[in-house]
């Protein structure tokens, strides 16, 4: 209780007071104490303590002040006021407060601890390294002053003295879960992210609900190819720190890697809508944009890095990208070219400057990534990017051997990132074969279940067949466009089972389909199409691995057509071996899972022509390149189109491509690319001859 007349509190009850938390009694009794005893430091100390607990601080800084000016060589009441300084963000008056302290008593870590964080507030690194340092010594047991070693070390960027900061406090606590998370954050910056995962794993066990462990094991996933679940780890760490930019880095990174482009582009605007600074925000929201067809919004994104650094050459190098597929090649090469002037070794830059039609000698831009892939300044992916780009360059050249030795070792890394399950593959041909007989879509085409719109074209085939030729064709035509590769069929087969009353997965559910489930997901679809052009009569999805769900569009989009693409399975193989895919083809990176995927491609061909509801347009490259105006003809016709002769000006049309083909489609119809394995056949010959039997025991 306060202090009544006649009474005199002690300093004790006053510190009791405090401790008790019953800050008003504390209050008064240091106001009394104060009135009897003006300028004495304890108490002058000790109501400094009190209006910081109050949550005064500016009061806490005139007290502490006032005890240190009465007791100036009293190192505890510096470090107090350096500390209060230090807690109302005033780290340079911090600064002198500490110093004096450890004049005054050298040997107290708890000094130098302070002085390097005040130190490292002011942006005075080397000098706080000293203290840290020093700290760690005086007090090797501190897991803190470890910990802030690391991050000290960390962000002056010494990755491995950080990670050695780290493991130090780890082994004075093994389960101190900040230094678990920090070193678990800078392996996987090292490329460590096997061990990485583990570190989070533990920290996990532990803290099950810490966002940041969540946030670090979605970073290290991503590194490890697990993005799906990479994907969940982040959105429960963007949950549950919602106004924090980084979790919404990662999960927009995890969504990218995932294949997700729209919803990695939401994540990546909302991180830069907490931090608009943030250029690798800005510049994931720029790449998963232009990934996600929504070139509007890549351009202004990387826009908006340019405008904060005009030199960034990481979104140099996005620009002259989204130049490049908008067929602007001489400005892209500008753009690729500052970004190189602005980092002599960045891959991407490299990399997309090499598919870049050059006018002169690209010897030396092939020496230059020569000399990129000869050290270590990359990572596994934009090392494989590079290959590939080179590859493609000696390709032009016509040095073959050296071509292939560049494809096979980009290859040879995209299978370590991106293996190729075969026999999974295999399984799920034959259960979607098996679940859509003839009997199962006669009887469901009979019911009437499907959607009546007639906007849906889609152009499928094996990648690299040119079904992108015959997108553009199609969208040359002023009643039609294009809409590039969607996801959206593939979606509504992973979404049917919950649409449907069964347990089964998608293809074996598909016996259940309901009027209600297509009018449910049908718009997953549609509304693309709309959105690629609400006005057209036709929207082509060219999306070649949507041969797997003919049966599933058949049913869903019985008035949709649908134009099935081949070329001689040579020449397709060796196009899908010579090309670094962004996602989703992890079977064209080694000869024999391209062999397996091929088989499997021929075999449910053959049952979708016998059992689909609706005619089919079977298209053969060569004969497209052989007779084009003929085969435009019979194309445009199918789809119930008046003739254009803007369909033979196709390389004229003026959109976006995104895909490995976004220079020959600026061309006219060309036969270079005919005939073309003949060239790799001393390299990949017995991949040849498989495709071949292939091809002979289906012709029978």
């Amino acid at each position: 209780m306060p202090p009544t007349a006649g009474t005199r509190p002690t300093l004790a009850a006053a510190r009791a007071a405090i401790q008790a938390g019953r800050l008003k009694e504390a209050d008064a009794m240091y106001r009394a104490l104060a009135e009897a005893r003006p300028g004495d430091p304890a108490i002058l100390a000790d109501r400094g303590v009190l209006a910081l607990r109050q949550g005064d601080l500016s009061t806490a800084v005139d007290h502490l002040a006032a005890a240190r000016r009465a007791a100036p060589d009293n190192p505890e009441l510096a470090h107090m006021l350096g500390a209060v300084y230090l807690e109302a963000g005033r780290p340079a008056d911090a600064i002198p407060c500490f110093e004096a302290a450890i004049a005054k008593a050298p040997r107290s870590a708890d000094s130098h601890f302070s002085l390097a964080n005040a130190l490292a507030a002011e942006r005075r690194m080397d000098d706080a390294l000293r203290h840290m340092q020093a700290a760690v010594e005086l007090a090797p047991r501190d897991v803190e002053a470890w910990l802030n070693l690391g991050n000290l070390r960390r962000d002056c960027g010494d990755k491995d003295g950080a990670a050695q900061a780290y493991r130090k406090a780890l082994a004075v606590d093994n389960d101190y879960i900040p230094a678990m998370v920090n070193l678990g954050e800078t392996l996987v910056g090292r490329g460590e992210a096997e061990e990485a995962h583990s570190l989070f794993e533990r920290a996990l066990n532990i803290a099950p609900d810490l966002p940041e462990a969540q946030n670090g094991m979605a970073a290290a996933l991503i590194k490890l190819n697990r993005a799906g679940e990479a994907v969940a780890f982040a959105e429960r760490a963007a949950v549950q720190r919602p106004k924090a930019w980084r979790p919404w880095l990662t999960l927009g990174e995890a969504r990218y890697v995932a294949g997700d482009y729209r919803a990695a582009a939401e994540a990546f605007g909302k991180a830069a809508a907490i931090n608009p600074r943030s250029q690798p925000a800005l510049v994931g929201l720029g790449l998963a944009a232009l990934d996600g067809d929504m070139t509007a919004e890549a351009e202004e994104a990387f826009q908006r890095v340019l405008d904060l650094d005009g030199e960034q050459p990481d979104a140099l190098a996005g620009m002259g990208v989204l130049l490049q597929r908008s067929g602007r090649f001489a400005e892209a090469a500008a753009y690729l070219n500052r970004a190189l002037k602005a980092a002599p070794s960045h891959a991407a830059a490299m990399s997309a400057l090499l598919k870049t039609p050059q006018d002169g000698d690209s010897g030396g831009l092939i020496d230059a990534a020569e000399t990129v892939l000869a050290g270590d300044t990359v990572t596994p992916a934009q090392r494989a990017d590079l290959e590939f780009s080179v590859g493609h360059a000696y390709d032009a050249a016509g040095d073959f051997a050296a071509a292939f030795d560049h494809f096979k070792r980009g290859n040879d890394l995209r299978r370590a990132q991106m293996p190729f399950d075969s026999d999974a593959h295999a399984a799920f041909v034959a259960a979607t074969i098996d679940s859509f007989n003839a009997t199962l879509m006669a009887s469901l085409t009979e019911a009437g279940i499907g959607h009546e719109s007639t906007r849906p074209v889609f152009v499928v085939g094996m990648p690299r067949s040119g079904t992108t030729l015959i997108e553009q064709v199609i969208a040359s035509h002023p009643e039609a466009a294009g809409a590039g590769e969607l996801p959206t069929i593939r979606e509504i087969g992973g979404k049917l089972k919950s649409a449907l009353p069964t347990d089964r997965p998608y293809p074996m559910c598909i016996d259940q389909l309901t009027a209600k489930a297509v009018a449910t997901l049908a718009p997953l679809h549609l509304d693309r199409l709309a959105e690629t052009d609400g006005a057209a009569r036709r929207v082509v999805d060219k999306m070649p691995n949507n041969f797997l769900r003919l049966g599933l569009i058949g049913l869903f989009f019985p008035n949709a057509k649908i134009v099935h693409v081949t070329r001689d399975a040579r020449d397709t193989a060796l196009s899908c071996y010579k090309q670094n895919f962004a996602t989703g083809v992890r079977f064209s990176y080694s000869p024999e899972d391209i062999v397996a995927y091929y088989r499997a491609y021929r075999h449910i061909m053959t049952h979708w022509r016998a059992v689909l509801p609706m005619p089919m347009l079977e298209v053969v490259y060569e004969t497209l390149v052989d007779d084009t105006e003929a085969e435009a003809r019979r194309l445009i016709d199918f789809l119930g189109l008046d003739w254009h002769e803007a369909c033979l000006d196709f390389h004229r049309t003026e959109r976006t491509v995104k895909t490995a083909s976004l220079w020959q489609v600026r061309q006219p119809v060309y036969r270079s690319s005919v005939g073309g394995w003949q060239n790799y056949q001393p390299y990949l010959g017995t991949m040849f001859d498989a495709l071949a039997a292939i091809d002979a025991a289906a012709h029978g």
